[in-house]
Order: C-alpha cells, then sequence, then structure tokens
C-alpha cells in the first residue's frame, strides 16, 4: 500500500529508457511454467501460507508477488462510478483516501471497498483477514512514488501480510504502474511503521535501477508482500490513475503497528480492524482500540546493493 512507506517524492523519479518491465500476459502465468525449474522451499519466517494455489504460493514466496485477474470490466466500472460518487479532497499529485482525517469519508470508502476485497479473499486466500482498505490515485507531475516498503502489520519473524492492488485502469510506465524489487521480501529483517527510518535510505537512487515495472490491465489484481520493496512514476496521462487496494494479514495471529519513539526504541501496540478508518496517517494520536505492548531497542540494518544483488 504505497502511502504506508513514505510520503511522495519531491523529485521525479528517472527510471530510464533501459527500465525493466515483466514480460506481457499474467505474472501468474510465467510464474506457474517456471514452478519446479530451480528447487525453492519455503523458508520458516515466511509463516502459514496465504494462498488457496500451490503454485501461487511458491511464486510468491519466491518472487514476494504474483498478478491474478480479479474484477471484470463491469465491476470495474461499478467500482470507478462508486469513487466517482464520493466525496473527495484534492486529488491532485499522490494520495490514499487514508490520507484523510475525515472519518465518514474512510468510512464510506472502506463500505465501497469491502466487496472487492472480500472476492478476493474467496477467489485466491485461506486463513486471511482483511484490515483495510483504501484508494489510492495518482494525477500530475508531482505524482510520483519513491522506493519503500510499507508498513509492518505483523510479526514478520513468523508471519508475513500483504497487499491487494487492483488498478480501475489499464497502467504502464507512463501511467503510473508499480516497480518491485523481484525476491526482495528475503532481504535481512526489518521493522516499518511510523516515523521509522527506511533501511533502503543510502541505495534509493542505485536499488531504482534493480527494479522492475509491472504493466497491469484494468482489474487485475497485483498480490504483494509488505516487505516487498516497490516505487512508481508520475502518472504523465491525463486521466487520474485509481486503484483500489486492500490489506490481509494472516487470521491466526494479530495486527501491529509499530512507531519511533525516543533514542533507538520502537513502540508496539496491538490494533483491530477500525484502526486505519479512525487514525489519521501521521498523527500523533492513536485510536482508543489500540493496545500498547511495551517498546523495544531496534535500529533498522542499512541495506546496501550487495544484498540487493544477491537476491537474483
Amino acid at each position: 500500500m504505497e502511502p504506508m512507506g513514505k510520503h511522495p517524492s519531491s523529485r521525479p523519479l528517472n527510471y530510464g529508457s533501459d527500465r525493466r518491465v515483466w514480460p506481457g500476459g499474467l505474472v501468474r502465468q510465467k510464474l506457474d511454467n517456471n514452478i519446479g525449474t530451480r528447487p525453492f522451499r519455503r523458508r520458516r519466517t515466511d509463516g502459514p501460507r496465504l494462498f488457496r494455489s500451490g503454485s501461487l504460493q511458491r511464486a510468491y514466496d519466491r518472487h514476494g508477488f504474483v498478478v491474478v485477474p480479479l474484477l471484470d470490466d463491469v465491476e470495474v466500472g461499478i467500482v470507478r462510478r462508486e469513487f466517482d460518487k464520493l466525496d473527495h479532497p484534492d486529488l491532485t499529485g499522490f494520495f490514499s483516501s487514508l490520507y484523510s482525517s475525515d472519518h465518514d469519508y474512510k468510512v464510506a470508502t472502506s463500505t465501497v471497498l469491502e466487496p472487492f476485497a472480500r472476492k478476493a479473499a474467496a477467489r485466491y486466500l485461506t486463513g486471511a483477514r482483511l484490515l483495510a482498505t483504501n484508494f489510492v490515485t495518482k494525477s500530475g507531475p508531482t505524482s510520483s512514488m519513491g522506493p519503500h516498503q510499507d508498513w509492518t502489520f505483523v510479526d514478520e519473524r513468523g508471519w508475513s501480510s500483504l497487499n491487494v492492488w487492483c488498478p480501475l485502469m489499464d497502467v504502464s510506465h507512463r501511467t503510473g504502474a508499480l516497480y518491485l524489487l523481484d525476491g526482495g521480501q528475503r532481504l535481512p529483517f526489518t521493522i516499518r511503521g511510523a516515523n521509522i527510518p527506511s533501511a533502503f535510505a543510502e541505495i534509493e537512487e542505485e536499488v531504482r535501477a534493480a527494479m522492475t515495472c509491472v504493466p497491469m490491465r484494468q482489474g487485475d489484481a497485483l498480490m504483494y508482500d509488505h516487505r516487498l520493496l516497490h516505487a512508481s512514476p508520475v502518472n504523465e496521462s491525463d486521466e487520474i490513475r485509481v486503484a483500489a487496494v486492500a490489506v490481509f494479514f494472516p487470521e491466526a495471529t494479530r495486527p501491529l503497528h509499530f512507531r519511533a519513539s525516543e533514542g533507538a526504541r520502537l513502540e508496539r501496540y496491538e490494533i483491530d480492524d477500525t484502526f486505519f478508518v479512525t487514525y489519521t496517517f501521521g498523527s500523533d494520536d492513536l485510536p482508543v482500540s489500540t493496545t500498547y505492548q511495551g517498546a523495544v531497542s531496534w535500529e533498522n540494518p542499512r541495506l546496501t546493493m550487495q544484498q540487493v544483488q544477491r537476491l537474483g
């Protein structure tokens, strides 16, 4: 979920003419054809399986993401019309409905997106629980989002969580498609949350060249691990790029929120599925439903390009 890592980049992201583009067709089809060509065992830190399909789970474990069909054109039209009815704030640049401080607006957004999220879970996931939904938009020359990981939503020493990202228009580099670091979920352990420094801060420019653009058809769903480094360039078209997003976590664990405290300490909170409707992104005030679980001493590692290059 793009907004959960950092604010939009203040400068244009130049991916260059030699940028990597994932081969045409559904990523799922390409990945399924490759299953078994290289031995791959699930790591203990991947946690319990999230996908009903074994081949999708293996592809997800290897790459950190899969792309699958989800909404047909009629359903895309329905979601887009419901989006257009909402009383949005200014959508110039990069925007997520989670940024809003308007509780009623976020409730209305969740109501629109819940059927989309439920369909994704019923069709592809197992043992997964919905945590949040939101609309993410891009419009104009200030709409780029630099490389980042999403926030930590579970204890990733034994569990993993994922995003379902579904564009309501065809997306390419020109219209703000996502770029992903293939296999990046296997990099060293990090904790992400409010005001926690990024482990990639020193290599943002270099790592961008190692990321792969994933063009998508409207209604397809990109399901990716929250540990996966991702970014997106400016939407150069005249149309607002709208994506429907849902956050899922394993139902056998509890969702978490981390934020930086004094010194090299992080506060840990248990949250529930009302958190992101009542919480205002960037605020120091947490919903009354959160449960403080204590502070931990932790500093994220400074990841290097050597570690990134070993993923290949």
